[in-house]
């Protein structure tokens, strides 16, 4: 909702959400509910849609006066921080991949689709939570009826949002559906899926770079010397950079403090991996404004805190996930330009952490790095919202998100907060209680 002098507290529910979850959210004075769409749920088989459950969610949300964020999924659900279901890509889509063929990309190909449809890291170990952005226009996935017809992912995405436009026309007309959250990566991010607990990552480790299936090799070769007749030495400058779980990136030759990423050709990569990043943010939030334009509702885009290393010149985490932000350098600032290019808003996650709960040996600041992102957003004109990362239920956390959201009244227009997550959990009485309190704090902003 609008900001208005007060703040909008809306509740996900990552499985759905029952009525009488919904009542005790509207008896605390909530004033909505997030819930995922997912692309795996709600497209059983290509072109064929399901959006009914989200048509009763919206018709319960509208009798008991709250609003709907919804957030286009088009990510698979397991194996984060988190998660507490497993929701896969839809098997029509992931077994296409599987299948294989060679597919042109834009500019030159064929490459083998198996190669190029996966984030891969730098060891060859790939993660089929969400479609590598070199595939974004490569027409592989099947569409209605078959019979050779086939989409590309941007196709499929927008066709997704299209569908559910018109299933949730009702309640997008009349207020009730107030935000669409455009999936742009892994956990729903523009990010890449650089750091991943199913695949054995432990905090606070650096991660790793996700620029190496065929697709993104290719991209980055007819970009630079060798064009694409070197796809298969094509040479990346990222040697050096660490393991998944490297807890010493300031030894590393890549990110010691005059290290790589310092040197024009470090530079330059960066630049590029974050780029194309972008482009990727651009072309699905160019479908969803083309699939919403004319309607109320309010585009966003969640982009992720990752405040570990933070306090160190490089921020090696930050970079490896697509976030090209150094001590030298404000990455957000381009997310921001971005964003403001599409009226969203910049939702922002970790605001309910302490710089002081944080392991010292994880070199992270949360609370810095959360004032950095909602400054930059006022200095370019973006809309903030925010979320926790973590299940929080004590005032402690709670207290830090409205204090976030008082220290940015008046600099930044906020519209939002999302708090992670329905379940018993929270309903437990004490538990209950306090969030009680905190939608009390959350209502005098």
């Amino acid at each position: 909702m609008p900001f208005h002098g007060k703040t909008a507290l809306v509740l996900g529910a990552s499985s759905g959400i029952g009525r009488a979850a919904a009542l005790r959210l509207a008896a605390a004075g909530a004033r909505g509910v997030m819930v995922d769409v997912w692309w795996g749920v709600c497209e059983p088989l290509p072109g064929v849609y399901d959006f009914s459950k989200y048509v009763a969610l919206a018709a319960l949300c509208r009798r008991l006066g709250l609003k709907l964020q919804c957030t286009m999924s088009w990510h698979a659900c397991g194996g984060n921080v988190g998660d507490d279901v497993n929701i896969p890509l839809p098997k029509w889509a992931t077994d296409t991949v599987e299948k294989g063929g060679m597919f042109k990309l834009r500019g030159g190909g064929p490459l083998e689709l198996r190669e190029m449809a996966w984030y891969t890291s730098p060891t060859g170990e790939v993660t089929r939570e969400y479609l590598s952005l070199s595939v974004d226009e490569v027409a592989f996935l099947p569409a209605k009826g078959g019979e050779g017809k086939t989409r590309t992912p941007l196709d499929a995405y927008a066709e997704f949002m299209a569908v559910f436009k018109a299933d949730m026309s009702e309640f997008i007309d009349d207020g009730t559906v107030v935000e669409i959250q455009v999936g742009a990566g892994p956990c729903g991010e523009l990010r890449y899926p650089s750091y991943q607990g199913a695949r054995g990552w432990n905090y606070p480790g650096i991660g790793e770079f996700q620029c190496f299936d065929k697709g993104m090799q290719y991209m980055w070769c007819i970009e630079n010397p060798g064009g694409a007749s070197s796809l298969y030495s094509s040479y990346m400058p990222v040697a050096g950079s660490g393991t998944m779980n490297d807890h010493h990136p300031t030894r590393t030759p890549f990110f010691r403090d005059d290290g790589v990423w310092r040197t024009a050709e470090g530079a330059h990569f960066l630049e590029w991996y974050e780029r194309v990043l972008h482009e990727h943010g651009d072309r699905l939030l160019s479908a969803a404004h083309d699939v919403f334009t004319g309607t109320s509702v309010k585009l966003s885009v969640k982009i992720a805190g990752i405040h570990w290393w933070y306090a160190t010149p490089s921020h090696a985490a930050e970079l490896k996930c697509g976030y090209y932000n150094t001590d030298y350098r404000n990455g957000y600032a381009t997310i921001a330009k971005l964003l403001r290019k599409h009226n969203a808003v910049f939702n922002f996650t970790c605001l309910e952490m302490h710089n002081w709960e944080q392991p010292p040996t994880a070199h992270a600041r949360p609370h810095d790095l959360v004032q950095r992102v909602w400054e930059t957003a006022a200095r370019e004109g973006v809309r903030f919202a925010g979320e926790n990362a973590l299940e929080r239920y004590d005032m402690l956390a709670y207290r830090k998100i409205a204090g976030v959201f008082r220290e940015a009244e008046g600099i930044v227009e906020s519209t939002a907060f999302t708090y992670l997550r329905n379940g018993p959990k929270l309903f437990t009485w004490w538990h209950y209680r306090n969030f009680k309190k905190f939608v009390a704090l959350m209502s005098d902003l």
